[in-house]
C-alpha cells in the first residue's frame, strides 16, 4: 500500500466520526472502537486499555450513550447493561446505531 493511499484511508476513517460530531475527540472514538472490539467490557477494562482516568472514561462513555452530561443528548452508539455476575458493574455494548456506524467506519478497509 502506498503512503498517500494509507493516509487517505486514515483521513476518511476520521471523517466518518466527524460526521457524527465535528468536534469529537479522538479518545471518544477510541472508546467506541474498544467497545466494538470487546463488547461486554466494563469501564474498568477501558481505563486499563486506554490509560485514561475513570472520570475521562465515564465522560466519553456518556458522550457515546443516549444521554451526555448535563442532560444533553449523546450519540446513542453504546449502551450499558448491568453485569449479571456483579450488579455493581456495567457491561458496554453497541446499539443498533453503533453497529451501523461501525460498519460504515470499517467497510473502507475491507
Amino acid at each position: 500500500m502506498q503512503k498517500g493511499s494509507a493516509i487517505g484511508d486514515a483521513i476518511r476513517f476520521v471523517e466518518e466520526f466527524r460526521k457524527l460530531d465535528s468536534e469529537m475527540q479522538m479518545q471518544t472514538a477510541l472508546i467506541f472502537l474498544l467497545v466494538a472490539k470487546d463488547e461486554g467490557c466494563s469501564l474498568r477494562d477501558l481505563e486499563r486499555d486506554t490509560g485514561l482516568t475513570s472520570a475521562s472514561v465515564s465522560r466519553n462513555v456518556a458522550a457515546l450513550s443516549d444521554t451526555h452530561r448535563k442532560g444533553k443528548p449523546g450519540h446513542n452508539l453504546i449502551t450499558a447493561k448491568v453485569d449479571p455476575a456483579d450488579r455493581r458493574n456495567r457491561q458496554l455494548f453497541l446499539t443498533t446505531k453503533g453497529r451501523a456506524v461501525l460498519t460504515t467506519v470499517t467497510e473502507r478497509f475491507h
